[in-house]
């Protein structure tokens, strides 16, 4: 897409997300020094309990944050930390995101985009959605909608990189969160923050 039409296609996301932020809420939380099978099924048994909480971000081997209603969040943490975790870190944002909450954000934003044509890129892409590269551009506006409420799979999508022959990484924007995950996850790879 030309700039433009990207930053239209921001702008429907972020108006789709807050709307959907607004109306459902939830909290995230990072869980570090755990395993994501050990998370996931920390979650799995919160959830068989009634409240909601699931893994939506996979950043490195041993930090995984997850998201739900407050007290999912909040009872996910605590045995977390019983089995181990380091820290569970509740993070400043005010929602759930990459969770079922944002499910009709995803909805309409697919609704909002499906005639806005998106060509194939000219260079590789993967997809933190599937953690894979991605060939087939044909649902690459059911994929943009499910990236607001599916898990974000880092570790998979770096890996996979990485198996591609990807060795050198560059983080373009404020900060240098990315790049400390790459480094924690990654050996043998080149990893910088260019902070534009």
């Amino acid at each position: 897409v030309d700039l433009p039409t990207g930053f239209t296609l921001i702008k429907h996301r972020a108006a789709c997300m807050d709307k959907a932020a607004k109306k459902n809420g939830g909290k995230m939380a990072a869980i570090i020094g755990l395993p994501s099978d050990v998370i996931e099924t920390v979650c799995a048994e919160v959830n068989g309990g009634g409240d909601y909480v699931v893994p939506v971000n996979y950043n490195t081997s041993v930090q995984t944050v997850i998201a739900g209603s407050e007290a999912g969040v909040a009872k996910a943490a605590e045995l977390l930390k019983a089995k181990g975790a380091k820290r569970a870190v509740p993070l400043a944002v005010a929602a759930a995101f990459h969770s079922e909450y944002m499910k009709e954000a995803g909805l309409e934003f697919k609704e909002l985009i499906k005639d806005i044509a998106i060509a194939k890129p000219q260079k590789a892409f993967y997809s933190n959605v599937t953690g894979a590269r991605l060939d087939d551009f044909s649902g690459i506006h059911d994929l943009l909608s499910r990236h607001i409420y599916s898990p974000v799979r880092f570790t998979s999508e770096l890996a996979a990189m990485q198996a591609d022959g990807i060795d050198s990484f560059v983080e373009c924007g404020p900060g240098k969160a990315l790049t400390g995950m790459v480094k924690k996850t990654l050996d043998d790879v080149s990893a910088i923050a260019m902070d534009a």
